[in-house]
């Protein structure tokens, strides 16, 4: 992920671990370019394969972005994601604010 994000051509000025709110969030991409949305990432990662968990966990993500408030910092339109993976499965959940 972090290698997809860090190749956005000049679009994103991009961030991974970086101090945000009240913690560090996994990653966190500023848009350079008010065309687009800034993005914040809340990695997550299961033990177990349930669909349930994953989808508690990406929630958790979410909720974890929010209550530490990462997007502190960013104006405009913002994309959270929080992602939850398991070996080859994945569950992500998707939320816009207009800051």
């Amino acid at each position: 992920l972090a290698t997809i994000a860090l190749g956005r051509g000049g679009r994103y000025d991009v961030g991974i671990e970086r101090e945000a709110g009240n913690g560090r969030a996994d990653i966190i991409m500023r848009r350079n370019d008010p065309r687009y949305p800034n993005i914040v990432v809340e990695l997550k990662k299961s033990r177990s394969d349930d669909p349930e968990d994953l989808e508690k966990m990406a929630e958790e993500g979410l909720r974890q972005i929010r209550t530490r408030e990462y997007y502190r910092s960013l104006k405009g339109k913002t994309y959270l994601y929080g992602v939850c993976l398991q070996n080859k499965k994945a569950r992500v959940l998707f939320e816009e604010l207009d800051l």
